[in-house]
């Protein structure tokens, strides 16, 4: 956990340390804390204006999600209600499942989130519930922070900042190796 009020604190789920900011909220999991969830929101806003919704806006929402896997000892410390806390378990294969589709598989950027809703409907539907997964061991490559620190003083071309994103993307999904096996498993039993 982030520990008591001080200047700086921790993310539970990238691992990157930022300056404490009260004025900020948490995102809607608590999974996340709110200077990397503001940043987040930050790329999401400079990528849509800047270059309009990119098909690979999936993967970038879904590696960051990845990054940031549910932490019950935050969430019920900040009071986030037991459906909001299962449901957050049950979106981590979910969010794994496009990055498998996008570098496992080589899907078309834009195919992926009907193949991921279709994937989660046959969930649904069939009642699999996943347990918990735990945050891999290995460091992430890239995080939010970098991502933004790139971005915000950069003037990307759309051609450097889709490889950055794809980086990115690629990167977390590889932070999760132990889990490839799971998450190609999930894809082959419900993808019909």
């Amino acid at each position: 956990m982030f520990g008591g009020i001080s200047t700086k604190r921790t993310c539970s789920g990238c691992g990157v340390t930022y300056f404490w900011n009260q004025d900020l909220e948490w995102d809607p999991f608590a999974v996340a804390l709110p200077e990397c969830f503001d940043e987040y929101k930050k790329l999401l806003v400079y990528q849509d204006n800047r270059f309009g919704v990119l098909p690979l806006r999936r993967l970038v929402v879904d590696a960051y999600a990845a990054q940031h896997p549910p932490c019950l000892e935050i969430q019920i410390f900040l009071g986030i209600n037991r459906d909001l806390r299962a449901e957050s378990v049950q979106n981590m294969p979910i969010y794994l499942l496009s990055l498998f589709l996008a570098f496992e598989k080589n899907m078309e950027h834009e195919r992926i989130p009907l193949e991921v809703q279709n994937v989660k409907l046959n969930i649904i539907r069939r009642k699999t519930e996943f347990l918990d997964l735990k945050k891999p061991t290995m460091k992430y490559e890239l995080c939010m922070y970098d991502l933004w620190d790139i971005v915000k003083d950069t003037r990307l071309s759309r051609e450097e900042y889709t490889y950055l994103m794809l980086r990115f993307a690629e990167k977390t999904w590889d932070s999760w190796y132990e889990y490839h096996a799971f998450i190609k498993k999930v894809y082959l039993t419900h993808k019909n």
